[in-house]
């Protein structure tokens, strides 16, 4: 048979505070009655009512809320019930707005990740140099040339992202501060920059 998790608590003389004593299986088989433990000295079950909350952890924080209570076990209804339940709290706007930024660099790295590694700069170099000098770049030039010019727009996307997105969250408004940036690892063009 399962054991039973639960704490003993000790009541200060009014019954308004307590001290957790210890954390213990029922110290009794199941569904026994509980022995005298003592003045003021309860064992209670442990319980969660509902399970924890599921959060974005960069705007709220979780917020476990535990308290003895009268209230029976709903499986071992005579054993009184220490229940944990959970709130968030939402977090300063200067915490929110330091993950809107952190989006925002992950996003523009993951951007400027690819286009290093598919040696963008070079190819961007290559173009340059032939339209100085009046050649017609290679197509694998005029590809970098374009995946460039992508990389900007979408590096300029995230930029406005970040600004709408604390705009909305000073004004009260909770948002999913990971939607809505650019970082996907699509080129425009072809060899060396497929789609």
């Amino acid at each position: 048979m399962p054991q039973l998790k639960g704490r003993t608590i000790q009541w200060n003389a009014d019954h308004t505070s307590f001290e957790t004593l210890n954390y213990n299986p029922c110290p009794v088989l199941l569904g026994e009655p509980l022995q005298n433990m003592g003045e003021g000295v309860d064992w209670l079950a442990d319980y969660t009512p509902i399970p924890p909350i599921s959060l974005d952890q960069r705007v709220y924080v979780r917020i476990d809320i535990q308290q003895p209570t009268d209230m029976p076990h709903p499986d071992y209804p005579m054993y009184k019930t220490f229940q944990t339940t959970y709130d968030k709290e939402k977090r300063p706007l200067s915490d929110i707005i330091k993950s809107i930024e952190v989006e925002e660099q992950n996003s523009n790295a993951a951007l400027l990740k690819e286009a290093e590694e598919s040696k963008l700069l070079f190819f961007m170099a290559a173009y340059n140099r032939d339209i100085a000098k009046g050649v017609e770049p290679s197509d694998d030039a005029k590809n970098a040339e374009v995946r460039h010019a992508d990389v900007v727009y979408k590096m300029a996307q995230n930029a406005a992202r970040r600004v709408y997105l604390i705009e909305q969250f000073t004004a009260g408004e909770v948002l999913d501060i990971s939607s809505g940036f650019e970082r996907d690892n699509i080129a425009i063009g072809n060899t060396p920059f497929i789609n």
